[in-house]
């Protein structure tokens, strides 16, 4: 509770507020559970509930994180204005993709089945302290037009990143005061986890997979037989 925290969610909230005031039909991309982007739904739900987030989810989503579903419903009960949408897509629900083919389209994928060029405005929940490349791109702004490279039906949009300067500490002691819902590995091994809701090589690097075969085989092989191809990822 030091003044430099309280000045940090101070500034963010007057960052969610310009942001606000410069767009007409603003989202959020939100990823369920997870530390850095649920203080950022948090921050903007105290300036305005009626907003649309967006959340892309894979079969192995609920494998790895079994009280997603949880979680979205707390945010609900809590916030009847907050319109949640779930992207639901791979071969749990279709057989018309590989494993592999998923994740080289994961990102294409999540644009066509949510197109964006209605909205005008997307905040997004990226620190600088979690890599260089954030931070540069950060550099150019809290709120900045998206990148065109990046996602190109988002041409003309704007993003706005209201906690990139908050730390880990500040993250976490933001979830602790304010009791928002995040995953259990946050509090079972700290909160400089990183989680993800999908298996991407980033998530096998950080041990997502390995970490589900310990706290729970029967999921893991259930996992392994929805999708044969992690069987080359089985560290």
């Amino acid at each position: 509770m030091l003044p430099a925290y309280k000045r940090k969610v101070k500034r963010a909230r007057e960052y969610i507020k310009e942001a606000l005031g410069m767009c007409q039909n603003p989202y959020i991309a939100w990823s369920v559970g997870g530390k850095d982007s649920s203080v950022m739904l948090h921050l903007i739900l105290q300036e305005t509930e009626i907003i649309e987030t967006r959340t892309l989810v894979s079969g192995e989503t609920r494998y790895l994180f079994p009280e997603f579903d949880n979680i979205v419903e707390w945010w609900k009960e809590r916030y009847k204005n907050l319109k949640i949408s779930l992207v639901e897509m791979d071969r749990v629900w279709s057989t018309k993709m590989d494993f592999y083919t998923q994740r080289k389209a994961g990102r294409n994928d999540i644009l066509k089945l949510l197109p964006t060029q209605e909205h005008d405005l997307v905040f997004m929940g990226l620190r600088d302290e979690e890599s260089n490349t954030r931070r540069a791109a950060n550099a150019r702004g809290v709120i900045r037009r998206y990148s065109q490279k990046r996602a190109k039906n988002l041409r003309g949009s704007y993003v706005c990143v209201p906690v990139s300067k908050f730390t880990t500490q500040d993250i976490a002691t933001y979830i602790t005061i304010h009791n928002v819902p995040v995953f259990d590995i946050y509090h079972e091994s700290g909160f400089e986890e990183r989680t993800t809701l999908r298996l991407t090589g980033d998530a096998v690097r950080q041990m997502a997979f390995q970490r589900l075969r310990m706290s729970n085989p029967d999921k893991y092989n259930e996992l392994l037989k929805r999708f044969p191809e992690l069987h080359w990822w089985n560290g």
